[in-house]
């Protein structure tokens, strides 16, 4: 028997030997052979997709590439799809389907994977970006500045990092249309994503490297589009837009961009609320993108054409009386230049409305006052022409609104803290002259002196941070001194974000949450139990919204900021376990933190 054993395992042995010589030769038979440009283009340009955005009015709005990953699963960049659109893909046979959900996003690496009907398109293969070599050739489809379905072939000239995302750098031109095209090696793997050109020449172009694309379709957080046409989008018990343009609501501000479908690019916002009776104030603070455009406040609003605008328009201020659909019924009130406007930073403006007159405020400095009361009533909000982007933030309306300026005996106590400065302007020139006559180490003084105000300045600063930090301290500590069962953790979490951004309007997240918590009740029975609360808290946040645990950059600032996560419905445990609390605890289900050793869950 031993002697048996002993000839077999010499019989497998000497296999064993043939095998491995003979091996390495069938190895080589069978590696696949590269492709041709042409080869590649045509089989891979059946999983090849134009991606449209349609705008408000119906009209496209953008358009990208993508590629198929899986079973109606098509790759592109999350710049593509943008916010709040419907999306519609088309391949190179005119099949077109809409995006039934977005499977999968992540905003820091740019990328979305789209969900559509059709299951049997072929689908692309992944390749392993980290083993691309410099110099390898590779070849680039999409569809650049609207030409559907191109092709261009180039090398990797190198690797990036790119705002914390490894990138592959290609000497290839990268135009506006290709972004999320597939950048495909000659054997027909995708390694990248297209995403950007360079600023400085045009044949170089930038791809996310496509192992950064795998976590996704490990861990997708399906959104249903019925859903991400919500994201960013205004409380319409807040706001309605009117005449096209693109509204987006984030981070307590309120943005525009695009062009109105009004004369001039002209488009509304109003505000749904009732204004005062009598007389009344309204304000807000803006910031342009470009002093050329126009924005600003609206007010006596009939909800159509008619309505008074008060806004900054190249530079200088209008108050012009809106009664009809063109130029041709508009009046401009007043318009001048005033000193009190700060071009390329934020500006409050307010307007205060009586019977008899209308008074316009520049950072609360008094600038146009009008008799004309053409229109009364009516309702107040905001207004943006021509292709003006522009920014909002702190929009009220009151009887009297507190005013913004500095108590001017406060700026006076803080002026003590450092040596009087100079106005600015031009030098009067007995100045210049006396100073002249200090003799020649008059320069070397002027410049130590100057140093000294900026080590003054930067002091000033950094006060300014401390007395910041102590403010939002006390107000924490007021939140944190409720009795356990009643401390806010959502209003805790929301303040210790603001003392790293104090643009942080924490109210306006409270807001969000309060109205999250509506949205959920009112898809329930009044009677339904807490079990019945519970589940449908976690289907609104984890199926419905895709709210989820971060994936690739763990460490990210932004999943430690709860006003981030819930903007980006992406974060840590702990952050997305203070939402869940919260939102429990305003549906009446009493839910828990519980601390794990390096880690954070919630219990009901």
């Amino acid at each position: 028997m031993r002697h048996q054993s002993s000839a077999h395992l010499a019989c497998l042995a000497a296999w064993v030997i043939t095998f491995a010589t003979y091996c390495p030769l069938r190895a080589e038979e069978a590696a696949p052979k590269p492709k041709t440009a042409e080869q590649l283009t045509k089989s891979a340009g059946k999983s090849i997709v134009v991606v449209t955005v349609t705008g408000r009015g119906g009209q496209q709005q953008g358009l990208g590439s993508g590629f198929v990953v899986g079973k109606g699963l098509i790759a592109t960049n999350l710049h593509v799809v943008g916010e709040a659109r419907p999306i519609q893909v088309q391949f190179a046979d005119g099949a077109k389907y809409d995006v039934k959900a977005i499977h999968a996003s992540d905003r820091r690496l740019d990328l979305a994977l789209l969900k559509i009907e059709a299951t049997d398109r072929p689908i692309l293969a992944m390749g392993d970006s980290d083993t691309l070599k410099q110099g390898q050739p590779v070849i680039a489809l999409g569809n650049p500045q609207g030409l559907k379905h191109s092709v261009v072939t180039g090398t990797v000239s190198g690797r990036r990092e790119i705002d914390g995302r490894n990138m592959i750098q290609l000497a290839i031109p990268i135009e506006p249309g290709n972004s999320g095209g597939p950048l495909l090696d000659m054997l027909g793997r995708v390694h990248g994503i297209l995403t950007m050109k360079s600023a400085v020449t045009d044949n170089l172009g930038f791809a996310v490297d496509s192992n950064s694309l795998k976590p996704l379709l490990r861990k997708p957080n399906p959104i249903p589009i019925a859903r991400w046409l919500t994201i960013g989008r205004l409380d319409p018990h807040d706001w309605k837009p009117l005449s096209g343009a693109g509204w987006k609501q984030r981070a307590g501000r309120i943005s525009v961009a695009g062009t109105g479908e009004g004369f001039g690019g002209r488009a509304l916002c109003l505000w749904q609320g009732k204004l005062p009776d009598g007389a009344y104030e309204c304000a807000v603070t803006v910031r342009l993108d470009d002093e050329s455009g126009a924005a600003g406040l609206a007010f006596a609003s009939d909800g159509g054409d008619r309505h008074y605008g008060f806004y900054p328009s190249n530079g200088q201020m209008r108050l012009t009386r809106f009664a009809g659909p063109s130029v041709f019924t508009w009046k401009v009130l007043v318009e001048k230049k005033v000193e009190a406007y700060l071009p390329g930073e934020w500006n409050r403006l307010k307007v205060r409305v009586e019977k008899e007159r209308i008074l316009c405020y520049v950072n609360d400095t008094l600038v146009f006052e009008s008799t004309d009361r053409a229109f009364t009533g009516g309702q107040a909000g905001l207004a943006k022409f021509r292709r003006t982007e522009a920014d909002f933030r702190r929009f009220a309306v009151g009887k009297k609104l507190a005013d913004d300026r500095l108590d001017p005996k406060l700026v006076a106590r803080i002026d003590q803290l450092h040596d009087q400065l100079a106005a600015k302007g031009a030098f009067r020139e007995d100045l210049v002259q006396r100073t002249l006559k200090e003799g020649d180490t008059v320069e070397a003084a002027l410049q130590q002196s100057a140093k000294r105000l900026e080590h003054q300045a930067a002091r000033l600063r950094e006060l300014s941070a401390v007395v910041h930090q102590r403010r939002i301290h006390t107000q924490l500590s007021r939140v944190m001194a409720a009795k356990e069962d009643k401390i806010d953790l959502l209003h805790a979490g929301l303040l210790i974000a603001r003392l790293d951004n104090a643009e942080v309007d924490v109210a306006a997240y409270l807001r969000i949450a309060k109205r999250m918590a509506m949205e959920i009740r009112e898809s329930l029975d009044k009677n339904a139990d807490e079990q019945t609360r519970l589940e449908a808290l976690g289907k609104y946040l984890f199926e419905q919204n895709g709210f989820h645990g971060s994936r690739t950059d763990y460490y990210n600032n932004a999943n430690s900021y709860i006003n981030e996560v819930i903007d980006d419905r992406e974060g840590l445990p702990i952050t997305l376990s203070v939402l869940y609390i919260e939102l429990a605890r305003r549906l009446d289900v009493t839910v828990v933190g519980v601390g794990m050793p390096g880690h954070f869950i919630c219990r009901h």
